[in-house]
């Protein structure tokens, strides 16, 4: 036998071989592909804009943002308390309370559920502020392709724990929400980046 029909028989049996994966049935997992561009007002910019997590017609979460000179944010905030995002926290006296509660980039396959801590209602994805005493300059802006976990609170009391992954700009201006999956079975967890 020729060594090339070899090698062939050889790939095709490898690639006949090949295991498919299969997606966890309990994992919604959805491509959303959602750019949310800045728009001018006067002399800032301004985000505004609603996602819905679970595609079950209901809007968990609202981006909002504001581009000044002074200061730059992008927050993440659960529409009627029901939605929370897993957060960090960092000290910043200038904030009210003194902790700016600051997203937290999830690493793949984390385990998301009822015991991970600081689940708040809202973070903020990126906080600029410069012209003051103290400067402060933490989120997600420019680090490309990030993972953040949630929890949605059901009517029943029920919890289902997703991610989402998103791009924020460097400039602040633009997000775009990538993917998001939630686990359909109540109060059961979820690995980051699971499908």
């Amino acid at each position: 036998m020729k060594p090339i029909s070899v090698i062939l028989i050889a790939l095709f049996f490898m690639v006949a071989c090949k295991k498919n994966e299969s997606n966890n049935p309990s994992i919604n997992d959805r491509a959303i592909n959602k750019t949310i561009t800045a728009i001018k007002v006067g002399t800032n910019f301004i985000i505004s804009d609603y996602l819905d997590l679970d595609d079950d017609g209901k809007l968990d979460i609202k981006f909002v943002g504001n581009l000044s000179d002074s200061t730059k944010y992008l927050t993440i905030e659960g529409v009627n308390d029901s939605t929370k995002i897993l957060s960090d926290f960092l000290s910043y006296s200038f904030f009210p309370g003194g902790i700016v509660p600051i997203s937290r980039s999830m690493s793949a396959n984390t385990i998301v559920d009822v015991s991970s801590s600081h689940w708040v209602s809202e973070i903020y994805m990126s906080l600029i502020v410069e012209k003051v005493n103290k400067e402060f300059n933490s989120g997600l802006q420019g680090d490309g392709d990030t993972y953040l976990a949630f929890q949605l609170l059901k009517n029943n009391g029920d919890k289902s724990y997703g991610w989402m992954l998103l791009n924020v700009s460097s400039d602040l201006k633009t997000i775009v929400i990538k993917e998001v999956a939630v686990n359909t079975v109540a109060n059961k967890s979820i690995k980051v980046g699971e499908k």
